[in-house]
């Protein structure tokens, strides 16, 4: 009985002491060095996992908890795009607390945070490799774009884009200066929230070198930033894979807008494609038919999103429908894609951020080639227009294509003691696609005279797996030494079957099994593995000198022992000398000198080291 009212007794007494606690209510205000309000900036208390953003008027206000009210002195931070941040330290005593901020203009955005390695993130004026940045989500903001490589092209220096055509819907290739791979696809390695993606290019049947990229369903306005890494020793940590560069893609989480939950957005695009050079009598015979190829074709787009959440989970959805038709009759694109990004911050040291993407494209290629139904040839390339085949007949040309791609993935981080970090992401990018080319039967020319039908069908799924531990220590005074050890794997399985015929044996059925004529069939079908495994160490002395010493090695899905693994050192320095006393530093805000060495290239194909194939043929 007295160890009962004992207890009743305790838990009276802490009961008594919760309700005395109050909640803290912190507020303020975030402006530029003139004053002007800086609305959407982000104050924080890190080590809470608590904050907002500022409103229009760049107010903010939060609350703290009556539990975590202990008297205990916390870190309060602010960022701004453009802008240096701030941190101040604030008491929890129990009493609500007003802090403004006047953030200044960071003109060379030296506090970007910037990926410098696999698992390596620092801010630009720190960074000892060249990395580039473009904000995707400020240049979204005022214009409309078909495809990534479109944010790319033009912005980031060392880096092309080249489209295999003038087409809605049309292929594109990155070529990164630096890039050491001389086999391969010489196309950089392509990251979504750490997910590696299929890139591939497929051609397909013939419609004049028009392939068809596979991240035609990756959506511009959903992209928050895009990293690209140039050189060996920036691409180095991504072992085999990134010797050609690395474009890391990062898109949009859940925000908080002052003191809204719920932000939503939506956004409407209308335009026109039209003829971007007009065809003169004096140049070609043809100019008229040239000309009347072309149209004004419409570019429509109804994009949806919605963001918000709370101290302990963000959120961000999202829906994309574009259609666009290109200046060429016979050509468009329709892409709907659905996102949804989830933050979780389920205790102070656990982090667990789940992204999905789902996405279906469809795209109507012209036939360019230069053949009997090419429209180049038909109204170019002959003194009489539509001289080989008739207009109506290479107008009635289908090439449907269709691509499908699921994109999904889990981060987690988890920070069991003070300075110790456990990393994992998992992921996986699952996209089919499917090409339908029809010839109708009553063409005149070519192998495809009585009609014909063509099929092709690609399926890749590309799972991507990364762990890594990462401690920070301090091994003297001054000097501040992170280490990570970690391991990446990836497996690949590409699937491809096709088909065609020709001859239909009645117009009537256009279907690929009414041809007459088999043309072409088979399969294709890969499985290939890279697995390596890294460790890096970076090391800060009086936030003047850096210092990264990286090696990664990686192992071959090959058969045989001739190449059975690579290996890949790094090793690059910088030396702020504008944080040195006799630098004139009312004349730069910023400089930096820095130096890098990194190896990268490329390992054997999985069927490299195979001496002898057999095959089937069937007469």
């Amino acid at each position: 009985m007295r160890n009962l009212l004992r207890t009743i007794f305790v838990v009276l007494i802490y009961s008594i002491s919760i309700l005395g606690q109050k909640n803290i209510k912190i507020r303020g205000r975030v402006t530029d060095q003139q004053g002007i309000p800086l609305p959407d900036a982000n104050i924080l208390i890190p080590a809470l996992q608590l904050g907002t953003s500022s409103d229009a008027n760049g107010k903010y206000n939060f609350t703290v908890p009556a539990k975590e009210s202990k008297g205990q002195n916390v870190v309060l931070t602010v960022k701004y795009v453009g802008y240096k941040s701030k941190s101040i330290i604030i008491t929890l005593n129990g009493g609500n607390i007003t802090r403004n901020f006047s953030l200044e203009e960071d003109i060379f955005k030296s506090e970007e945070v910037v990926v410098t390695g696999l698992a390596s993130k620092t801010s630009k004026s720190r960074a000892e490799v060249s990395v580039s940045r473009v904000d995707a989500s400020e240049l979204t903001k005022t214009s409309s774009y078909q495809t990534m490589s479109q944010l790319i092209e033009g912005q980031i220096s060392g880096v092309q884009v080249t489209s295999s055509s003038g087409n809605a819907g049309g292929g594109f290739n990155f070529y990164v200066r630096g890039g050491g791979g001389i086999n391969g696809s010489e196309q950089p390695v392509i990251y979504v929230d750490g997910v590696r993606l299929n890139d591939n290019e497929i051609n397909g049947y013939g419609a004049g070198g028009q392939g068809v990229s596979m991240l035609s369903t990756l959506d511009p306005e959903n992209i928050a930033n895009i990293q690209v890494l140039k050189g060996p020793a920036g691409a180095a940590m991504y072992g085999t894979s990134g010797s050609n560069g690395v474009v890391l893609i990062t898109t949009k989480s859940g925000s908080l807008s002052g003191s809204r939950k719920l932000s939503i957005n939506y956004k409407f695009t209308y335009g026109l494609n039209t003829q971007a050079y007009t065809y003169k009598s004096s140049n070609f015979i043809s100019a008229n038919a040239a000309n009347a190829v072309f149209r004004k074709g419409v570019i429509r787009q109804n994009t949806l999103n919605i963001s918000g959440g709370s101290s302990s989970l963000r959120y961000y959805g999202s829906f994309d429908d574009r259609y666009e038709e290109g200046n060429i009759q016979n050509n468009a694109m329709n892409r709907k894609v659905l996102r949804l990004n989830l933050t979780s911050y389920t205790t102070s040291n656990l982090t667990l951020k789940v992204t999905s993407k789902y996405g279906f494209t469809d795209i109507s290629r012209p036939m360019d080639d230069y053949d009997t139904y090419g429209i180049i040839t038909n109204v170019l390339d002959t003194p009489t227009p539509y001289q080989l085949a008739d207009s109506v007949e290479i107008f009635s040309i289908s090439d449907k294509n269709s691509i499908e791609d699921f994109t999904g993935g889990v981060k987690a981080i988890y920070t069991p003691i003070k300075n110790l970090e456990f990393y994992f992401n998992g992921g996986v990018d699952n996209s089919s696609y499917r090409e339908v080319q029809t010839f109708p039967p009553f063409l005149s020319l070519g192998p495809n005279e009585n009609g014909g039908r063509a099929i092709l069908n690609d399926g890749t799924k590309l799972f991507t797996y990364d762990f890594n531990l990462t401690y920070s220590y301090n091994l003297m005074s001054n000097l501040v030494v992170k280490s990570v050890v970690g391991v990446q794997l990836f497996d690949r399985t590409r699937k491809q079957s096709w088909v065609s015929s020709t001859n239909f044996l009645t117009s009537l059925i256009p279907d690929v099994k009414a041809g007459q004529d088999i043309f072409d069939y088979g399969e294709y079908l890969l499985n290939s593995r890279e697995a390596g495994i890294y460790t890096e160490h970076n090391f800060t002395y009086m936030d003047k000198y850096f210092l990264t010493l990286a090696l990664r090695e990686d192992y071959a899905s090959s058969i045989g022992s001739e190449a059975p693994s690579i290996l890949y050192p790094k090793a690059s320095a910088a030396i702020r000398l504008d944080k040195f006393g006799w630098f004139p530093s009312d004349l730069f805000d910023l400089f930096k000198v820095r130096a890098a060495y990194g190896e990268n290239g490329q390992l054997p194909d999985p069927l490299a080291a195979a001496r002898l194939f057999w095959g089937a043929t069937v007469g």
